[in-house]
């Protein structure tokens, strides 16, 4: 039987630092997939589209005639780039955890509208964890990756984002993991990540799997020891009041998601300092109603 490419891509979508290194890495050990590491090519797509819409400098006529011609040529464009990068591959895409940020709002929904069939992995991971990372993550210069403040409205940003995304598309279209839930079974995991993507699984993804639940293999430049992936080091890198505030940040969020409760994260806020005059007795459910809102709004990257 001859080979045939896949019409759509498969993407993969998360906050940074919520494993989707570690997603498409599994995903790669299939011979017939390959998921490009941020190559982000979905992201130019969407930026082409804006700046023909939004700057008179380009296409002053025929702006919508060609704005189609783009619509009808890309997909066959991309496929070929990815047909020409790994010839052997059926199944491709990309993971970008960038795709989120407030600078690329609307990307995923121009991946729908260029490639119907697409689908979508979304990953998410517990925000604290996120943060914790986030913060003590450094560039080459020595530069934190982001502060306190961006590094919490980053998460809330993509949760928010993500899961709204998720809910407009058709359930053989997106498949939502937790990357404990990922971490706990990863071939358990695996085998539910290939049936949804309809790919036959094979031996060489659950070797792969297995060998990391017997040594962890270090990916995407982990800012700390990885012989227990599951151990939390949140208290460790924020002191009591830096925990204080992380709550409120990205408390509402951590609900949503089905880490906390209402009553347990009332609980964790009661037991924090009181500190900074009104803010400390505010609260702790109203704190958390008023700071993660505020939190998505103030997005800087």
């Amino acid at each position: 039987m001859a080979f045939k490419q896949s019409r759509d891509p498969i993407i993969i979508f998360g906050a940074p630092r919520s494993g989707t290194t570690y997603l498409h890495s599994i995903l790669n050990e299939h011979p017939d997939v390959y998921i490009s590491h941020e190559a982000r090519l979905f992201g130019w797509l969407h930026q082409s589209f804006k700046v023909i819409t939004n700057k008179d400098d380009f296409l002053v006529t025929h702006r919508e005639e060609f704005m189609e011609h783009l619509r009808v040529s890309y997909p066959k464009l991309i496929r070929n780039f990815y047909s020409k990068l790994k010839p052997q591959a059926r199944y491709w895409g990309d993971k970008n955890p960038l795709s989120l940020t407030t600078a690329n709002v609307g990307t995923l929904q121009t991946i729908v509208e260029l490639f119907p069939g697409a689908k979508f992995i979304h990953i998410i991971r517990d925000g604290r964890d996120v943060v914790a990372s986030l913060t003590r993550r450094h560039h080459s210069n020595g530069e934190p990756w982001a502060d306190f403040l961006t590094a919490h409205h980053l998460w809330n940003g993509h949760i928010e984002r993500g899961t709204a995304f998720g809910k407009t598309q058709a359930a053989e279209k997106y498949f939502e993991l937790r990357y404990e839930d990922l971490i706990r079974d990863d071939l358990g995991m695996a085998v539910k990540l290939f049936q949804f993507l309809q790919i036959p699984m094979v031996d060489s993804v659950a070797r792969f799997c297995e060998s990391q639940q017997e040594k962890r293999t270090p990916f995407s430049l982990p800012t700390r020891d990885i012989t227990n992936v599951a151990a939390s080091d949140w208290s460790k890198v924020f002191d009591a009041d830096q925990q204080c505030r992380s709550l409120k940040l990205i408390g509402a969020n951590l609900i949503a998601c089905g880490y906390e409760t209402a009553p347990t994260l009332a609980a964790k806020l009661k037991k924090s300092p009181k500190k900074e005059g009104a803010q400390g007795r505010t609260s702790p459910a109203r704190g958390v109603r008023q700071n993660a809102p505020r939190a998505a709004r103030k997005l800087q990257r």
